[in-house]
């Protein structure tokens, strides 16, 4: 759903938030947190792993 970035959505009164989302203040706020917890899960150096292929390409590199 497309969100204007002059409309504050967050003075919206519980009831016209929900109709305006279908979904109550509540739920969004915890949807919210939890992108943020899986972006920054994901945005770790710890988390990331090598693309596919990459390994193939450095061995090739090294045994020449």
């Amino acid at each position: 759903m497309f969100i204007s970035k002059n409309m504050d959505y967050q003075n919206l009164s519980d009831e016209q938030f929900k109709r305006r989302f279908s979904v109550y203040k509540q739920t969004y706020r915890k949807m919210v947190e939890s992108v943020k917890s899986v972006e920054a899960d994901s945005n770790s150096a710890s988390k990331r792993r090598p693309k596919p292929g990459n390994e193939v390409y450095t061995d090739r590199i090294s045994a020449k």
